[in-house]
């Protein structure tokens, strides 16, 4: 099975839509077009923290106010 990503759009503005899970990219369309959505790739891989050695408690994030 694999993630497909897909996209909506209202009011002429493109929103993020369900992730769908598939086993082909002609299953996910047709599951898509059921949402009123439509497939615009797939998810390759995710990153994690860990994957980094990266100690999230210890992350600061730089906040910009304007």
């Amino acid at each position: 099975m694999k993630v497909y990503i897909t996209e909506f759009t209202h009011k002429d503005t493109h929103y993020e839509g369900p992730t769908i899970v598939a086993s082909s990219f002609d299953e996910a369309e047709i599951k898509a077009a059921a949402y009123g959505c439509i497939v615009v790739g797939m998810l390759d891989m995710v990153l994690d923290a860990k994957d980094f050695n990266v100690d999230v408690a210890e992350m600061q994030w730089n906040r910009v106010l304007h």
